[in-house]
């Protein structure tokens, strides 16, 4: 009997971390794709992603979606596409 219960207990617990665990994937603001995405900011004269640690790809890319691509160099148009596809990350399995 108590085995059973222990079993239920130990699979609900589970049940629940799973429900809360994000799927988000995180950067420090020492990672590349942060300072990458900070200069394009300032670059384009927008505030950049926030700078508490860490930081989600989405919050990184909502700062990205604020700047206008017609101020930026044509290095800087590029730096800013190779990174929104660096940060489109898809988990391989959906928990939804």
């Amino acid at each position: 009997m108590k085995k059973a219960l222990f079993a239920y207990l130990f699979i609900f617990m589970i049940s629940i971390s799973t429900l809360y665990s994000t799927t988000q994937k995180t950067f420090s603001i020492d990672s590349s794709e942060w300072k990458a995405a900070a200069a394009l900011c300032m670059s384009a004269g927008v505030l950049p992603p926030s700078s508490v640690s860490p930081t989600t790809g989405e919050e990184i890319l909502n700062a990205l979606g604020r700047i206008d691509e017609a101020r930026l160099t044509e290095n800087e148009k590029a730096m800013l596409e190779r990174l929104r596809e660096k940060l489109d990350w898809t988990p391989m399995l959906n928990t939804e």
